[in-house]
């Protein structure tokens, strides 16, 4: 496979929980929750066409979807029941994909949650329950991150677990539209053995894909050089990536890439 070309521009304008693990389920229940309505507040909007587009509801988090525009919105979210929308990625104009999951109590701080992932591809209309993943503590720990490049192709990312100025990062990756997740990487604060992987240090940005198999992990450094390190397998492997940009004794700070082509990117 020839490797993305990155054409560099500039941009406008604690300890960490035991290593959590992936095991996958699978249920194929349909809901439906579609309501039109006119909603004042919305975040994580996502326009695919001047009309048709995605958001999230600033009151609740609740998953809006519009084909009039960002002046009228449809609630399109499945029925989760006593779940939280933990993560979400809108993929295209009529599909999205949600991860959700009952976050345990401060009374229960060992807890483990088990996060279930959920799909649409029809505009929100109808959701179906995908597979699953257990053992990840969700107390006091940041919800993650989710990022789709197509309707079967995602990973979820867990950073943010750290201190002194570094953070661990776990990364899952399913192929099937969110049915199975398996584990690709978990690095810890502390250096981790075995080879190619990202590194510890450095406050980590989740993983950002252009495709099935390219991404990158970016970070903010205290010093050293630029972070930022590339996969073309889907994760499984790590690399640096040099960035011929002069290092300051002040630190440095990258942002995942953001495309307009396959091959022409900037970051920040």
């Amino acid at each position: 496979m020839l490797p993305v070309v990155l054409l560099l521009a500039a941009c406008a304008a604690p300890v960490p929980s035991p290593p959590p693990s992936a095991r996958p389920t699978t249920s194929s229940t349909p809901t439906v929750n579609l309501i039109p309505t006119v909603t004042p507040g919305i975040i994580n909007l996502h326009m695919f066409t001047p009309a048709v587009g995605w958001a999230q509801r600033q009151s609740d988090g609740a998953i809006l979807h519009t084909t009039n525009g960002v002046l009228r919105w449809g609630v399109a979210a499945p029925g989760i029941g006593t779940e939280q929308i933990i993560a979400v990625a809108f993929v295209d104009a009529g599909a999205a994909r949600l991860l959700a999951a009952v976050v345990p109590s401060p009374d229960n701080a060992g807890a483990k949650a088990v996060i279930t992932s959920w799909a649409s591809d029809d505009g929100g209309a109808h959701w179906t329950r995908r597979g699953s993943m257990t053992d990840i503590a969700l107390l006091g720990q940041p919800p993650g991150s989710l990022d789709f490049v197509d309707r079967q192709h995602g990973w979820y990312s867990i950073t943010g677990l750290g201190a002194a100025g570094s953070s661990a990062i776990f990364i899952y990756r399913t192929s099937d539209g969110g049915a199975e997740w398996s584990e690709v990487d978990r690095t810890y604060v502390s250096p981790t053995p075995g080879q190619s992987k990202v590194p510890a240090g450095c406050d980590k940005n989740p993983a950002s894909f252009i495709n099935a198999t390219t991404g990158w992990v970016t970070a903010q450094c205290n010093g050293g050089p630029y972070f930022m390190y590339v996969t073309h397998d889907g994760g499984l492997s790590w690399r640096n990536q040099a960035l011929a940009f002069p290092t300051s004794q002040y630190g440095s700070q990258t942002s995942p890439p953001r495309f307009t082509t396959s091959k022409d990117g900037c970051i920040d």
